[in-house]
């Protein structure tokens, strides 16, 4: 099995961030005897998204992407998957609620813009992030399989604990 990790974030490559995601996957992906092969950090541009993810699914069987998650304007990762899988992003009520209640227990009122993590990419599995509130999504063709993890550390250590390590064995 060879394996590609993709950073998405303009604040990795400007060195305001340093990339301790490809790190941190880079070591527990070795750790399965699924050694990374391949490793880019990219800027958050629908056009460089894509042209990434053609890139590395072509190449490799494991493609695991880091940031634009969120729900702001610039987090476009979603939009790019959809541009280059195919289908829609469908607004799943299970997670808006998930997300409403994340900040109706810190005392917060819910920002309208948050409703953009309960879309999930046709034919995807959202993975519930605890720690957070972007879910993660996971897609399989059968041999080949991608994973899009939040940007915050602790919430894709999260992920890759508890959903991705268990994928992983369970595939490969």
């Amino acid at each position: 099995m060879n394996s590609a990790i993709i950073s998405i974030g303009n604040e990795i490559l400007l060195g305001k961030t340093l990339n301790t995601n490809l790190q941190y996957l880079a070591t527990q992906m070795a750790g399965l005897g699924l050694a990374v092969d391949y490793a880019v950090t990219i800027k958050d541009e629908l056009s460089v998204i894509r042209a990434t993810l053609d890139y590395c699914w072509s190449r490799y069987d494991i493609v695991i992407s880091t940031g634009g998650l969120g729900p702001t304007a610039d987090d476009i990762t979603k939009d790019a998957i959809v541009s280059f899988f195919g289908g829609d992003l469908v607004f799943r009520e299970e997670i808006w609620q998930e997300v409403t209640d994340r900040f109706k227990a810190r005392g917060l009122d819910v920002p309208r813009i948050n409703r953009n993590q309960a879309l999930v990419p046709t034919g995807f599995v959202a993975l519930n992030n605890a720690q957070g509130t972007a879910p993660g999504l996971f897609y399989s063709d059968g041999s080949r399989s991608f994973f899009a993890l939040p940007g915050v550390p602790l919430e894709m250590e999260h992920l890759f604990e508890r959903r991705l390590r268990g994928l992983l064995k369970e595939r490969y």
